[in-house]
């Protein structure tokens, strides 16, 4: 079983790659997150956290699609460079 930053972070790229549509990435990301912060370690908490964020800040019309676009990316990069150090 995939950690749960390893799975926050395949459901980013599956969005990033258009293999899954914004409403399926949100299902994932609720699905994966909505107990984090029972158990999680902080920099697993930071990931899900600033997803979240990032996707309410799209629904409530404060990031474009592309602006939305550019912070998930941003945030598997980083999500990136954790898991290698």
């Amino acid at each position: 079983m995939e950690s749960r930053p390893v799975a926050i972070r395949r459901h980013l790229i599956d969005y990033l790659a258009g293999t899954i549509s914004l409403d399926e990435l949100k299902e994932r990301v609720i699905d994966a997150t909505w107990d984090v912060q029972d158990a999680a370690p902080s920099d697993e908490l930071q990931l899900a956290y600033d997803v979240q964020l990032v996707l309410v800040e799209e629904s409530s019309g404060f990031l474009t699609r592309d602006e939305l676009r550019t912070d998930l990316q941003e945030l598997v990069d980083r999500a990136a460079l954790h898991a290698h150090t």
